[in-house]
């Protein structure tokens, strides 16, 4: 017979802080890139700088709205285990673990987005800068 592992609420409560920590960090940096992008840092010369600007403008506020949206997904889910602390979760409590995967999950995706957006935004700055 095999062995069911036992999942503690508190590696589930674990996970959660660090996702925390990590959409802190994108909010500073998001903060930075904003007041970046509305800065009179970049050299007035370049082709098609308003346009480039406004773009990264709307990326920035639909990756910082995609943040606020996880930051309250994540706020919902940890009341939720709030409520359950001190319980264990075996493997078969698939309901509450895909609740904790899938959100994961959109994490991840979100973080490298983020990543992806922060490069691409840096690069071009940062050859257009007085």
């Amino acid at each position: 017979m095999a062995q069911r592992k036992e999942i503690g609420l508190e590696e589930l409560h674990f996970d959660v802080q660090g996702w925390k920590s990590n959409l802190h960090h994108t909010e500073v940096e998001l903060w930075f890139m904003d007041k970046l992008l509305h800065s009179n840092a970049f050299r007035p010369d370049t082709h098609n700088l308003f346009e480039r600007l406004e773009e990264y403008k709307t990326k920035v506020k639909a990756i910082s709205d995609n943040k606020t949206q996880l930051q309250d997904s994540i706020a919902i889910y940890e009341n939720k285990l709030g409520g359950i602390m001190g319980q264990t979760l075996a493997d078969n409590d698939a309901n509450h673990l895909e609740k904790h995967h899938a959100l994961r999950e959109k994490i991840m995706e979100y973080r490298s987005r983020f990543k992806e957006l922060k490069s691409e935004l840096f690069n071009y700055t940062g050859s257009i800068l007085k």
